[in-house]
């Protein structure tokens, strides 16, 4: 049996490299570091299984109700006179992460799983579970990144270096710097914080999947290192940590439901004492730079005590970027992501309001079902395995199982795109869910593989 404590180290890297794709002298970004580094995983089963997914019907389809409004907005900007071209690059982009995310997938599948082990496992539900693994140790390392980045700031202006100039004086104009701006990491606000939100949903599948309460504490701990140092990046964290706990109240048993309540209550308080205790001692932690970050990520709870109104300063601004467009702008779009002056057109961040704008609301529709059919598929290959989870509801089929956790997850991206365009070509959300896909992909398409072998 492989050790898969050992062999999950390479995926980690080789994901971390992938999703926060920082800036690196001659490779352009770590992302383009980690396509080359994958190379060295090649063999032939994960190139056939990698050809296979882009031969099947269902991966094509997905990835046209992607490509076709980009399609259409070339040809509306030049028939409307606009022609603007920019939100090519966002093709461009997000091409290149279809290919490289999903090949990395299966890339790290192969190559933590023989053959005859992934067939055992499968049954278990073991195999498609390290995706997760993986997914929460990138993420886990680069909390540990930020942590140690707040405390030092010597620290922190090395890993600025590897950041988008105007990123970090975005960055320094948030109390004064030093709250903002700390991961390892080419986004560093939404894009970043939305696909921290994301991720909690798979530490809540981890927590699912501890045998005792001893591994349901541990996880949750962990969870906590994850989660305490991610509320820099943006409180859109706090959204994906409400609608993943709301998945895990769906999913458990009503006695579980009482044990995590309790878990999470210990753990709270022993976070807080700690955290006490830590600054207490700490002559290097910058007190007035603690109170600023508390300032920022619960400026909601800040300002309903001083003003009895749970508004922040981003939700006000937002609020002004909703308006009814014409009749035909909201049928056909305006042909225009980008203003004269480079900005976005209309002066408008919200997802659902700038792809009205581009592609107007009926072509806009086919990136809520890319999203729909990439969540579908990979929860239908979970599916089996949620099934052998401790904890949760008995009598929760897979196709409930499918149900649940895409409509949540969907609910989720649906509530992210009010604030920006998250749903379908986020970069970072993207990565995170066509890795995904690739990695439970390779576990069917394995099978198919290895039957053809063993009738030849």
């Amino acid at each position: 049996m492989l050790n898969v404590k050992f062999k999950i180290i390479i995926p980690v890297l080789l994901f971390f490299l992938l999703v926060f794709s920082f800036r690196l002298p001659f490779f352009f970004n770590s992302s383009v570091l980690a396509l080359l580094l994958s190379i060295f995983l090649i063999n032939n089963r994960s190139i056939n299984i990698f050809i296979s997914i882009f031969r099947d019907k269902l991966t094509v389809l997905i990835l046209l109700s992607f490509i076709i409004p980009f399609f259409y907005a070339s040809c509306s900007t030049v028939l409307q006179a606009q022609y603007d071209f920019s939100f090519l690059s966002i093709l461009a982009s997000n091409l290149f992460y279809v290919f490289t995310s999903i090949w990395i997938g299966v890339a790290s599948f192969s190559y933590m799983m023989n053959n005859q082990h992934y067939c055992i496992d499968d049954i278990k539900g073991d195999g498609v579970f390290e995706s997760i693994y993986i997914i929460n140790y990138a993420f886990l390392l680069q909390s540990l990144i930020i942590f140690l980045a707040f405390l030092n700031p010597s620290l922190a202006k090395v890993v600025q270096g590897f950041q988008i100039p105007s990123q970090v004086e975005i960055s320094s104009s948030y109390y004064g710097g030093g709250v903002r701006g700390l991961a390892l990491s080419g986004g560093q606000f939404f894009n970043l914080s939305a696909a921290y939100a994301l991720v909690c949903f798979f530490w809540v599948i981890s927590i699912l999947r501890a045998k005792n309460s001893l591994g349901q504490l541990i996880t949750l701990l962990l969870f906590s290192i994850f989660f305490i140092p991610s509320i820099t990046t943006g409180r859109t964290v706090f959204v994906g940590f409400a609608f993943s706990f709301l998945f895990l109240f769906l999913l458990v048993e009503f006695k579980y439901k009482v044990k995590i309540f309790i878990n999470i209550a210990l753990l709270f308080l022993i976070m807080i004492l700690f955290s006490y205790v830590f600054f207490s001692m700490c002559e290097s932690c910058n007190v007035s730079k603690l109170d600023s970050l508390f300032r920022f990520a619960f400026e909601f709870l800040y300002n309903f005590i001083e003003t009895g109104s749970f508004t922040t300063s981003s939700t006000e601004k937002l609020k002004l970027m909703y308006f009814l467009p014409d009749v035909s702008t909201i049928l056909f779009g305006d042909g225009r992501y980008s203003s004269e002056t480079g900005r976005y057109y209309m002066a408008t961040d919200s997802g659902y309001m700038r792809n009205i704008l581009l592609f107007g609301a009926p072509i806009s529709f086919l990136f809520f079902l890319y999203q729909l059919g990439l969540l579908y598929r990979i929860f239908s290959l979970f599916s089996k395995s949620f099934a052998t989870l401790p904890n949760v509801v008995k009598g929760f089929s897979p196709p409930r199982f499918k149900f649940v956790t895409t409509t949540v997850i969907m609910l989720f991206m649906l509530t992210l795109h009010y604030k920006g365009e998250a749903v379908a070509y986020l970069v970072t959300l993207n990565a995170v869910f066509l890795f995904l896909y690739g990695f439970v992909m390779s576990s069917a398409k394995l099978k198919v593989l290895s039957k053809k072998y063993d009738r030849n």
